[in-house]
């Protein structure tokens, strides 16, 4: 009886490790002790998440991609990851951070379109002091967090619900230091299927067959694509006969690329005269004006010609009054940053 009791008790045993552990190679159970060395990050515990989602949660597509992102980091620990909207996050440390490069202070080269790493902050060494940084340009979004997901625990927004089906989450969910970084085959592949999207977005620019919106929204993903090789079809756009939105949206990704080879043909735009109404803040004329300044403000430098142009734009009589100040304000930002 005692040897069929123990049996009993052995398959249970058994079964109950198969049905507790997960179908994924996740990181063991740690103490507490054993976390908060420089060598891990605490995401959660015990049903406790010790990390925030950061991003900006008016962006819809953010949105979108960090409500699966909290799912997927649900199934994989069972909690419930806080959301966190960015401009209301602080410094953002204790965070996983999504955000885009495009006008920010730090540059994902094309080739590298994703970057994810973790980020501490001197001489702290616990959790609280550390932020997972998911960072990417415009259409690498779900790339970059598929990335960080295969890495870490080897499954995909995708797959992580499927994976974890029937089995119970890990109590304890903490990432390595060192997550691995983008293979150099991957980047090249990525690289060959930018260069044919480039291709495709500028084609659909200059048809004429295809509505406006659909040739303007190519115009400004050329632009958050952040590569120069766009520029030649950008200035011919916007030096050419073309409707004022679509000259519009060239501008805006001039101001993305900041090229300076583009500081001519803005420099040309703001040195025709002024053949409009000046009372009307609508005219295309004043529309694309102001455009041209906001993208020569992208600019890291600007030649001094250019600011004496502006200055002469600012006390003409003979201009559009948001032109002038526009123009003025340019002049002030750069005065301090001199």
């Amino acid at each position: 009886m005692t040897r069929i009791f123990v049996l009993v008790l052995m398959v249970i045993c058994f079964l109950c490790n198969i049905f507790s552990t997960s179908a994924l190679d996740l990181p063991p159970v740690k103490t507490s002790a054993e976390i908060v060395d420089d060598n891990d990050m605490r995401l959660a515990h015990d049903g406790n998440a010790y990390m925030f989602l950061t991003f900006d949660t008016t962006d819809p597509e953010l949105l979108k991609l960090g409500l699966e992102l909290g799912e997927a980091l649900f199934q994989l620990s069972g909690t419930r990851f806080p959301i966190v909207d960015s401009k209301h996050a602080g410094d953002k440390w204790r965070s996983i951070v999504l955000q885009r490069t495009m006008r920010s202070a730090i540059y994902v080269p094309v080739e590298y379109p994703y970057k994810v790493e973790m980020l501490k902050q001197e001489p702290w060494s616990r959790n609280c002091r550390k932020k997972l940084s998911i960072r990417f340009n415009s259409g690498h979004e779900r790339e970059a967090v598929d990335a960080f997901l295969r890495s870490a625990f080897g499954v995909t927004l995708a797959t992580a619900t499927k994976e974890m089906t029937g089995k119970k989450p890990v109590q304890a969910l903490y990432l390595p230091v060192d997550l691995e970084p983008l293979p150099k085959a991957l980047a090249e592949e990525q690289k060959k299927e930018k260069e044919k999207i480039l291709k495709e977005l500028k084609n659909q620019a200059l048809d004429k067959s295809l509505d406006v919106r659909t040739r303007y929204l190519a115009i400004l993903k050329l632009g958050q694509a952040m590569d120069r090789s766009a520029t030649p079809l950008l200035i011919s756009i916007c030096e050419g006969n073309h409707k004022c939105i679509l000259k519009q949206y060239a501008l805006r990704s001039v101001g993305y690329l900041r090229d300076p080879e583009t500081i001519p043909c803005l420099v040309k735009i703001l040195s025709q005269d002024v053949t409009g109404d000046i009372t009307d803040e609508g005219e295309d004329e004043s529309i694309i004006q102001r455009g041209a300044i906001l993208a020569l403000d992208d600019m890291k430098d600007l030649p001094k010609s250019v600011i004496s142009l502006l200055k002469k734009i600012k006390v003409s009589d003979n201009e559009y009054t948001s032109v002038k100040e526009y123009a003025t304000m340019i002049i002030n930002k750069r005065k301090k940053e001199e």
